[in-house]
């Protein structure tokens, strides 16, 4: 995945992406 290159994503985007896998890092341990 090369950012320089992609569109950026949004803010909001990002952080439910980031908050989604805390989650189910958390579900795994």
């Amino acid at each position: 995945m090369d950012l320089s290159t992609r569109p950026v994503v949004s803010a909001a985007e990002w952080e439910q992406a980031r908050q989604e896998l805390l989650v189910r890092e958390k579900e795994m341990t």
